[in-house]
């Protein structure tokens, strides 16, 4: 999405917005807001300067691809290996959901607009819990891809173990949303709770393959190499 700092957006021209602080252990939506007029999103950046440093604006999505008529999001999964740095992105991830149908409209309803763990009815999984043709799999990866690489290339500058170590890794949750002309939109990057949890503590066989598959990466991609 188009994104910029608060600071240097002074009019929205009542397009639909969000606006959102940036800051390390900030989760589950506190203090997202959705604008959709001049007025509303003066008092919404006036408020929030006043708690945060860095807040950002960015264009609302208000075409996204729903799963069972829901909101949602991909929970996507990127690898960030030091010495000698490589990054891999995982080809599975989480779907997010929000509680309520989706409507174009009600935009501070955030049972309809916000996708979160909680609000989702089981654990899901991508790709086999979304039903896609090939093609159009294809498509959202390889534009998942086309983000992790740019992300990569911004890391790799900042990319170190800690100091009494010689390599590292870590883990970067990737929260993705496709529109209904199947783009692929990056959200944001998790770098501190990227989200393993099942749904509701349901320790089901989806979530232990899940689980499997996410500490065979690890190993094969981070561990492995280092002992060859």
């Amino acid at each position: 999405m188009k994104t910029f700092n608060v600071k240097d957006v002074y009019t929205i021209d009542n397009k639909i917005m969000i606006v959102r602080p940036v800051k390390r252990y900030l989760g589950g939506g506190v203090d997202i807001e959705i604008v959709s007029s001049n007025d509303e999103y003066q008092k919404v950046k006036k408020r929030l300067l006043q708690k945060y440093t860095n807040v950002i604006i960015s264009e609302y999505i208000t075409n996204p691809l729903l799963f069972e008529n829901r909101k949602f999001h991909i929970r996507g999964y990127m690898l960030v290996i030091t010495h000698p740095y490589n990054y891999k992105l995982f080809k599975f991830g989480k779907i997010i959901t929000a509680k309520n149908n989706y409507k174009n409209t009600d935009w501070h309803n955030k049972d309809i607009h916000d996708t979160h763990i909680k609000s989702t009815p089981k654990n899901l999984y991508f790709p086999s819990d979304l039903e896609l043709s090939k093609d159009k799999l294809k498509h959202i990866m390889t534009q998942m891809h086309t983000i992790a690489k740019c992300l990569g290339t911004m890391l790799e500058k900042h990319a170190h173990p800690y100091p009494e170590s010689n390599v590292g890794f870590t883990i970067l949750g990737l929260d993705l949303m496709i529109t209904t002309d199947y783009v692929v939109k990056l959200l944001e990057v998790n770098a501190d709770e990227v989200g393993f949890d099942p749904v509701g503590d349901a320790i089901d066989p989806k979530f232990s393959a899940f689980s499997r598959k996410i500490f065979k990466n690890i190993y094969k991609y981070a561990i492995k190499p280092t002992f060859l």
